[in-house]
């Protein structure tokens, strides 16, 4: 996606402005908006105020998620203490301990939250700079028809049309800073961080998702184990919970798929025939607003689609921990 303010700021300056259509004539209303300042001035004061703008502060630590999960295993010895005695082969899983196969079970739920709340906080600082973005094109518009309606070349309903799309933009900007608060909080309680939490140094954007189903196929062992015949209710229970787990993070992955394979480049073809149509004095500056918008916002669908995925792939990881740990002993064939 192009940045919005190159876009903008190409749409506003020079003689774009003076040559869009509109509901009048935008070249005679080009000569009368000097009393707001003209349109090249205004396209400077927007530039000017993007230019400006400071920098995030990020600490001189990211905290990825890996080192979140190290964290955490940090604040529980004993568990790190026995998982440092544990061979990783699988072939070497039935010759593990009882307490072995728990501790990397507790290990597998403890990647599982910390993963999730990771998840949950980077997904919030995306969300907050996909919404700052559109709050910042919908005050453009805001602005704009302000200063077109005191000329005269916008009616009063437009512009409290757009003057009602900024109001809603900032509520749901101060939503999402709200949700990224919380989510961030909620990291730094369950890693002990003390200090202000929103100076973590957090990715600005989540992994991408796998490129294929295929890389979501299970192991020969779990695809055995998910086989199981037992009368047992208590492994009847965790071979459904599993099975659910499996199936809702395909069907995140399919989602997350289609977002970023058929509707993103979908919205970026419609972005550019909407510049085109610009260009060609075909639509005007008001259309290509709202495209900025709409383009803003399937972005930010992808991402809610995208963190979706990312927490059923974490919520797996137990329940495939726990069918090992469960069924060692009646299918010690899944292990060949």
């Amino acid at each position: 996606m192009k940045p919005l303010f190159a876009v903008l700021f190409a749409c506003f300056g020079a003689s774009a402005l003076a040559n869009a259509p509109g509901q009048s004539d935008w070249r005679q209303a080009n000569e009368r908006v000097e009393e707001a300042g003209g349109w090249k001035a205004y396209a400077r004061e927007i530039h000017k105020a993007a230019s400006n703008r400071p920098e995030p502060s990020v600490s001189s630590e990211s905290l990825s998620r890996q080192l979140a999960i190290d964290r955490a295993l940090a604040l529980n010895p004993a568990l790190k203490q026995i998982l440092s005695s544990i061979p990783r082969e699988p072939a070497r899983y039935l010759l593990l301990s009882s307490q072995q196969k728990a501790a990397l079970t507790q290990e597998a739920h403890l990647i599982a939250e910390v993963s999730a709340l990771w998840y949950e906080a980077v997904a919030g600082k995306e969300h907050v700079a996909q919404q700052s973005q559109v709050t910042e094109v919908a005050s453009i518009a805001s602005e704009l028809s302000g200063r077109m309606q005191k000329v005269g070349n916008l009616n009063a309903l437009h512009q409290a049309e757009e003057q009602l799309s900024y109001a809603k933009t900032k509520t749901d900007l101060a939503r999402s800073q709200l949700a990224l608060h919380k989510a961030v909080e909620n990291l730094a309680l369950r890693l002990q961080i003390s200090g202000d939490p929103m100076q973590i140094g957090l990715p600005s954007r989540l992994p991408e998702p796998p490129r294929s189903l295929e890389n979501l196929k299970l192991s020969n062992t779990d695809s055995a184990l998910l086989s199981t015949a037992t009368n047992n209710p208590a492994v009847l229970r965790l071979l459904s919970e599993t099975r659910r787990a499996i199936r809702e993070r395909e069907e995140a992955f399919r989602l997350v798929s289609h977002y970023k394979n058929e509707v993103l480049p979908l919205q970026r073809r419609i972005s550019e025939e909407h510049l085109l149509h610009y260009n060609g004095m075909i639509i005007g500056i008001f259309e290509l607003l709202k495209d900025a918008k709409q383009q803003t916002k399937a972005v930010d669908s992808y991402l809610a689609a995208l963190g979706a995925y990312w927490k059923a792939d974490a919520a797996l990881l137990p329940k495939l921990a726990a069918l090992r740990e469960q069924l060692s002993e009646i299918r010690r064939d899944a292990w060949k």
